[in-house]
């Protein structure tokens, strides 16, 4: 038996899944090219460090590897849609305070950790740097 869980179900990625951690495969010419995947990286990183429910991201060999999100994965949570809804609204708030867009952050690209309250995105493939940020380094 592996040591890990295979998650294909994704458009861009395949995700191999541990126990503290994943590893985001890319499988999208899109997502596959070398500065995307380090834009990714660097910027969720960058956001980590300031927005809590965003974890951290490194560009190792080609692949994304971040610690795993607690919780299971929001679309699982019918019951606290609204809930889950407002506490996304906060996140994605903050990370456009910081200069950035995330284009697609649909319940099944974020986890919730009942046990916290807490709302984590796990997919940064859609994101972008927003008008404010390009203003910012003018």
């Amino acid at each position: 038996m592996l040591p890990f869980k295979i998650d294909e179900t994704g458009v861009y990625f395949t995700v191999l899944i541990f126990d503290d951690y994943v590893v985001k495969i890319p499988k999208r010419d899109k997502v596959k090219d070398i500065n995307m995947l380090k834009f990714i990286s660097d910027s969720q990183t960058e956001l980590s460090e300031k927005v809590n429910g965003v974890l951290p991201c490194w560009l190792i060999e080609g692949v994304l590897i971040m610690p795993k999100a607690k919780g299971k994965r929001s679309d699982h949570h019918k019951d606290k849609k609204e809930h889950i809804k407002a506490l996304r609204q906060e996140i994605l708030d903050q990370i456009k305070s910081f200069g950035y867009e995330l284009k697609d952050h649909g319940f099944k690209n974020m986890f919730y950790d009942e046990e916290q309250d807490q709302v984590y995105m796990i997919d940064f493939h859609a994101i972008r740097t927003s008008k404010n940020k390009s203003k910012k380094k003018k």
